[in-house]
């Protein structure tokens, strides 16, 4: 859907349905960056997103349906009206708590408060995502989280 050197042009709503965005390094190593699904809003909305060409992939990870139109000619349209500026200022929030949230997991979480923090704050997400995708996000092998949701049961 989307890849490094390509511009992100599109705002989404998603309907149904998980994305993941993820960078892959020189050795072809994955790293999840994050996850979207059902009534969450997918767009680019830092400026370095929207200026120049991605440097991660967005990619489906189920059967996705989507509310699509092109970023720009929204953010025109809200820019005209006070309550649409409320909205982009509420995106960049949501999107600056998140940044800060993730921080926080992975300075001051182990691998197993990680996961639980993840099941509180996408308990509808924990067990759609592929373990070995759910892992990388997480900072962990997929082996280490296997045995953390081992022990959990």
């Amino acid at each position: 859907m989307l890849s490094p050197g390509k511009r992100w042009n599109d705002f989404m709503l998603i309907s149904q349905g998980i994305f993941r965005l993820y960078y892959l390094n020189s050795e072809g190593k994955e790293s999840n960056k994050g996850f979207f699904s059902e009534g969450q809003i997918l767009a680019p909305i830092a400026r370095s997103a929207i200026e120049k060409p991605a440097l991660f992939f967005v990619e489906a990870l189920t059967n996705v349906e989507v509310y699509q139109c092109k970023y720009d000619q929204l953010v025109a349209q809200l820019q005209q009206h006070h309550n649409g500026v409320n909205c982009l200022n509420g995106l960049t929030d949501t999107l600056l708590e998140d940044k800060i949230q993730r921080e926080v997991m992975f300075l001051q979480l182990g691998a197993r408060e990680r996961y639980q923090q993840f099941i509180n704050d996408f308990p509808n997400l924990h067990d759609r995502i592929p373990l070995r995708h759910l892992a990388s996000y997480l900072g962990m092998t997929d082996v280490t989280l296997s045995r953390i949701r081992h022990k959990k049961n």
